[in-house]
Formats: C-alpha cells, sequence, structure tokens
C-alpha cells in the first residue's frame, strides 16, 4: 500500500492541483480496500503521468502550428503588396507606351527604332499595349503564382492546426476524465 501511496504523492508533487492531492488522499485514508478495478485503466499513476506528458506535447505542437500559420501570413503580406505596386507598374508602362501613339483613329502608329507599326484595330493596339509592359506583366504573374502557392501552404497550415487542436482536445477531455474519476472516488466511502 505504501508503495501506492507514494506513486500517488510524486505524482500530486508533479502535477499540484490540491483537488487531485485532497482526492488521493481522502480514497486512500477512506478504505484499506485497494482501488476497485475497473479504475486502474483510467487512473494507474502510469496514465496519469502520461496523460499530463500528453498535454505538454500537444500544447507545443498547438504553438508550433499556430507559429507555422502566422509566418505563412506574414510572408503573403509582402508579397501581395509587392504585386499590388507591380500591378501599378504595368499600368504606368501601358500609360507610357500609348503616349507614344501618333496619328489618330484609324491611322494610329507608333515609331520603334526607325520603324512604323500601325495601330489601326483594337488587336493591334492590345498586341501594342500587351508588349510594352511584357516583363511587368510577368513580374506580376510571378507575385500571383507565389501567393497561390502560399494559398496552398496556408490550407495547409490551417488543416495542420485544427488537426493539432483536436487531439488536444482529446487529451483534455481524458485529463477531465481522470480528474472526475479522483474527484468522484475521493468523495466515496469503499467500505
Amino acid at each position: 500500500m505504501n508503495d501506492v501511496q507514494e506513486q500517488l504523492e510524486h505524482l500530486v508533487t508533479l502535477y499540484g492541483p490540491d483537488k487531485v492531492k485532497f482526492a488521493v488522499q481522502k480514497l486512500l485514508g477512506a478504505s484499506s480496500r485497494p482501488m476497485p478495478a475497473e479504475y486502474i485503466p483510467i487512473l494507474a499513476p502510469s496514465l496519469l503521468e502520461r496523460t499530463v506528458a500528453q498535454l505538454e506535447r500537444a500544447l507545443d505542437d498547438v504553438k508550433a502550428a499556430g507559429y507555422a500559420k502566422e509566418n505563412v501570413y506574414r510572408n503573403k503580406a509582402d508579397l501581395v503588396k509587392q504585386q499590388t505596386t507591380m500591378e501599378a507598374a504595368v499600368k504606368l508602362a501601358e500609360a507610357e507606351a500609348f503616349m507614344q501613339i501618333e496619328g489618330e483613329g484609324r491611322d494610329q502608329y507608333v515609331m520603334e527604332e526607325d520603324k512604323k507599326i500601325a495601330l489601326n484595330n483594337d488587336a493591334a493596339r492590345d498586341a501594342f499595349r500587351r508588349r510594352a509592359s511584357a516583363e511587368e506583366r510577368r513580374q506580376a504573374a510571378n507575385l500571383t503564382a507565389q501567393i497561390n502557392a502560399i494559398d496552398v501552404e496556408l490550407a495547409e497550415a490551417g488543416d495542420a492546426w485544427f488537426t493539432t487542436k483536436e487531439a488536444v482536445e482529446t487529451i483534455r477531455a481524458k485529463a477531465y476524465l481522470q480528474a472526475a474519476l479522483l474527484n468522484f472516488l475521493a468523495g466515496r466511502d469503499l467500505h
């Protein structure tokens, strides 16, 4: 009996809740009979220690998942800012290109390296506009691809965080069960 009492007191020293200490002392002092066998799979000292260790690891896992999610958000904010700047650069490059257009209506043209390029329809003007902002558009597309990749990372990080949180809830429910059972047994006369 001293072995069990020492183990339970060791648990109380390690984990400290006064209610658990009171419940265990009352349980041990209320009866000379051992703990009912049906409670051993839930309240064995090694299982109580394991539950506390699982809670501590789970807390670390939740923190790590939260930090990972936060870092992905931070990276996305920087890329969105760059993308907005690049979209403005596309518009500016196109505006500068349109300022080079000479003539009116169907007689519009632009001069490039002593070569006259006719811009007499919408398709030609669109091609000219896209060519004038090609590099800016490439950079904007690259930023969009990076942002989309981050969105996938965010979904994965969110899933990991949710899964970790659910695991913690399961462990916490087990800890509540063990604590409630200890309180129940402390208040029960085992004679």
